[in-house]
């Protein structure tokens, strides 16, 4: 959907939530992301909201996930629909060789930091002994 037709917060109905949610499967689609949980058994059960502020948020996480697709924006929405349905909770997570890169980018800046502090205290020891 474009974000130039989006004027205003969509209403919460049914039909919106089921745009976000489709919006939501082809951006995890799209990126290899995993869904856990089951996205399609959230809309069997009917919205009740406990207030005027909760139906303002759950409206605007739907305008989020309407102009961009994030996954904190997706979470986002898949919380406030798991609150207001009552059902389980559904997140997206990265897949496993994301987590797995992210893992080893974590490693070799530790091993970069323990680098960095060897040629400190080289240079230390040294100081100007070879001029």
């Amino acid at each position: 959907m474009n974000t130039e037709t989006i004027t205003m917060l969509p209403w919460a109905t049914t039909e919106n939530a089921k745009l976000a949610l489709e919006c939501i499967k082809s951006f995890a689609k799209q990126r290899n992301l995993v869904v856990k949980g089951n996205i399609d058994a959230i809309l069997n059960v009917p919205f009740v909201f406990n207030s005027r502020k909760q139906e303002k948020k759950f409206r605007w996480s739907i305008s989020r996930i309407l102009r961009n697709q994030t996954m904190k924006s997706s979470n986002l929405f898949l919380l406030h629909l798991s609150k207001i349905t009552g059902t389980q909770k559904v997140t997206i997570m990265y897949s496993p060789e994301e987590l797995a890169i992210k893992e080893a980018k974590l490693k070799w800046k530790q091993l970069q930091k323990q680098t960095e502090e060897a040629r400190l205290f080289y240079k230390n020891t040294k100081g100007s002994f070879y001029k």
